[in-house]
């Protein structure tokens, strides 16, 4: 069930960098425990735009169903254009699940 739900987070990281026309797919590393380009522990992912990369916790990503891992990658790759979660991001990350829909949809 692991293998599933991690090609459903990269599947859907593609697809969204896909929309937002970003140069490159951002990396996504999946990690056991705490990862090395911040130290998170408790995050369930986060983004590196400088690093092109998208980390998640593979214990955290085991207890979301296919829907939060969906809305969780769509999140972090949004971070990959707008760091913070103001406004900006909120438009971006909408913009990113309309568009991931009406793919999925047309």
């Amino acid at each position: 069930m692991l293998e599933a739900k991690e090609k459903k987070f990269t599947t859907t990281v593609f697809l969204a960098s896909r929309i937002l026309n970003l140069p490159q797919v951002p990396k996504v590393n999946f990690w056991d425990s705490t990862c090395p380009y911040s130290g998170m522990t408790t995050d369930i992912a986060h983004a590196h735009p400088d690093k092109n990369m998208i980390c998640i916790n593979k214990g955290r990503l085991k207890s979301l169903n296919m829907d939060e891992i969906e809305d969780v990658a769509i999140h972090e790759t949004a971070h990959m254009v707008q760091i913070g979660h103001d406004a900006a991001f909120q438009k971006v990350k909408n913009e990113l699940a309309l568009g991931k829909w009406y793919l999925e949809h047309a």
